[in-house]
């Protein structure tokens, strides 16, 4: 959708200049449920968004289950297809499975969110330039966080504004993608084309399509991710409560309510879920989660300070509803460590796995999913003269000749930029730049989503060339190696540098320099953008052209991204003969009023009363 409206964009901009747009493409978006939204919506319909496209509802489709089935098989036919170029119908090539009384074909779920959700991070981080929340909302001051329904119609108002067929224009709905490959330069007139095989899921028509471009937008939340380890954990210790995934959703009231909860993972979603227990009235909630820095361990008190996290534990053994969560520390992965003390959880009736999700790819070809599967793995190999610099080392002179094992470094996937050598500016594939992938990174995926998007309509339209793949390749190790340079990236990076601090005496250890770090790795991820910003011709961006200097869009955005509403909260004082001790929530927090927007000056107000209480009735603004 960003994309689309990126280039929808860019194109009327220099039509209106007189320019010429020869250079545009015509661009095609398959998508599988009914409408736009993606996991923004919390159902498949569109009854809860005003002015939203409602097409058709998928039909059951009967599949012949004799038909060709396999990619294999019908690999076969399609070959036989090619040979036959009459058989075309311009680029198409479709056919129509077989009806029977067969097994059925339908929709899969979604991970879609579920319909009370509201936004973890300020609203004012992922306000557009072209659509303001005043143009959309009016001239009213307005809670800093709102309920996600607030801002999926704002995201589908903006890209309807100027095309009211927006959605007619680009998007074929009710579609299946099953298969995408590259089909390289021994193809005759396909050569270097990338073939799509779609399924029309209200008709069962399949459709062989060649296209010179292809994006993958498929998201990040495609299958819910179960850790097998842990599972097997509580089915051997005979955990007799409820288990469920954070998409699973549909009886959360009747999960938690009156119930110990235990979350497993320390993500946003972790974070959204205890406070939605919370307002659900459970009696207490216990987080565990591999890692110590995780979203969660951010918020100094939780409401009524019903939330106890444990950072850097996992479930190590189960007897019945009793829980064990033991220590863990960082090898190139997540060890137990014996000497650490274990924390027994009594009386636990429910977990939920907030656990994340697995890319969905599966409809790529191998070749294809590999850039995305190296971010996964993440490594980079650091040149034999590289030398980490004093200004944000926060370890003793005496540690300075420390190197990575193999001089090798795990890039992990939370620092601001997902790292894998075969993507250019976490979007372009290196070894064949006509193969693009939106992903999600940073403090503000949906502003990052909106920058990337420019950039890649700026590409395919022939405005912006690429550089060559070895300068590509420069660049993004340029990148890294800088970042490392950042205590804190370094710690999460390298288990040799974090043995070393971890080892190290007090005296050695400046921790100032670790909150520095945070401030400074925030930083470059602002850099990052405001290059991207810059050199594709963004509208605004975070840096001057020199990418040093902060602008003041940086400057009203960092007010936002403080995380203050998280940390700050253990050191609110409570008038308890007016009000109850520790109520509030991030949401709460009195200092969001210092947020602003950037493109209207409008400030942020307080909810009408504490987020906890309200059930959606209520007028927000």
């Amino acid at each position: 959708m960003f994309f689309c409206h990126a280039l929808e964009t860019q194109k009327r901009t220099l039509q209106s200049k007189g320019e010429d747009v020869d250079g545009f493409p015509i661009v095609k978006c398959f998508e599988r449920s009914d409408g736009p939204g993606g996991v923004w919506r919390s159902n498949r319909t569109h009854d809860e968004i005003s002015g939203a496209v409602r097409p058709q509802s998928p039909s059951t489709v009967i599949v012949d289950p004799e038909s060709p089935s396999s990619y294999e098989e019908e690999k076969k036919e399609d070959e036989t297809l090619l040979a036959k170029p009459t058989s075309w119908e311009g680029s198409k090539i479709t056919k129509q499975r077989k009806i029977s009384s067969g097994e059925t074909k339908s929709l899969s779920s979604s991970a879609n969110m579920y319909s009370g959700l509201w936004t973890n991070g300020a609203k004012e981080m992922f306000e557009m330039y072209d659509y303001t929340y005043k143009d959309h909302f009016g001239d009213v001051q307005m809670p800093t966080h709102l309920p996600r329904k607030h801002i999926l119609e704002y995201l589908i108002a903006r890209v309807t504004k100027n095309n009211p067929d927006f959605f007619e224009t680009y998007f074929s709905f009710c579609t299946t993608v099953e298969n995408v490959r590259y089909l390289g330069d021994n193809t005759g007139s396909n050569s270097n084309k990338f073939r799509v095989q779609t399924l029309d899921e209200n008709t069962g028509i399949e459709t062989v399509e060649f296209f010179d471009k292809c994006i993958w937008a498929g998201g990040i939340n495609g299958t819910p991710r179960f850790p097998q380890n842990t599972r097997r954990i509580l089915e051997k210790g005979g955990f007799p409560g409820q288990v469920i995934h954070s998409t699973d959703t549909a009886t959360f009231k009747e999960d938690v309510e009156g119930k110990n909860v235990l979350l497993v993972g320390g993500g946003l979603s972790s974070e959204d879920l205890a406070h939605m227990a919370i307002k659900e009235g459970v009696s207490n909630v216990y987080i565990t989660c591999r890692g110590f820095d995780a979203e969660v361990n951010d918020t100094s008190r939780w409401p009524f300070d019903k939330v106890a996290c444990y950072p850097s534990t996992q479930i190590t053994s189960v007897n019945g509803r009793e829980i064990t969560l033991s220590g863990l520390y960082f090898d190139d992965d997540y060890v137990v460590d014996p000497e650490k003390e274990k924390t027994v959880l009594r009386n636990i009736d429910t977990i939920i796995f907030c656990t994340g999700y697995e890319k969905n790819v599966k409809y790529l070809d191998e070749a294809l999913q590999s850039p995305l599967r190296l971010i996964d793995e993440g490594r980079m190999t650091i040149p034999s003269d590289w030398v980490m610099g004093g200004d944000h080392d926060i370890l003793a002179d005496k540690y300075k000749g420390i190197r990575p094992e193999n001089d090798e470094v795990f890039i992990p996937q939370d620092v601001f930029y997902h790292y894998s050598d075969n993507l250019y500016k976490n979007a372009f594939c290196i070894d064949n730049p006509n193969m693009m992938y939106m992903i999600e990174f940073g403090e503000s995926p949906l502003l990052s989503h909106e920058i990337k998007a420019w950039m890649l309509a700026r590409v395919v339209s022939n405005q912006i060339a690429l550089p060559s793949a070895e300068q590509m390749r420069a660049e993004e190790k340029e990148i890294l190696l800088e970042s490392l340079k950042c205590a804190n990236v370094r710690y999460w990076s390298d288990w040799k540098y974090q043995e070393a601090i971890d080892d190290a005496s007090k005296k050695d250890v400046d921790w100032n320099k670790w909150s520095a770090g945070l401030v400074y790795l925030r930083e470059m991820e602002c850099r990052f953008f405001g290059e991207i910003m810059n050199r594709f011709q963004y509208p605004v961006s975070f840096t001057e052209p020199d990418n040093k200097t902060f602008t003041d869009y940086f400057h009203a955005m960092n007010v936002a991204w403080a995380g203050d509403s998280r940390e700050n909260l253990s050191e609110i004082e409570y008038d308890t003969t007016k009000e109850v001790d520790g109520w509030r929530s991030f949401r709460d927090y009195p200092g969001i009023t210092e947020i602003r927007s950037y493109f209207t000056g409008i400030h942020a107000k307080l909810l009408p009363k504490p987020w906890a209480e309200l059930d959606g009735s209520e007028k927000l603004w």
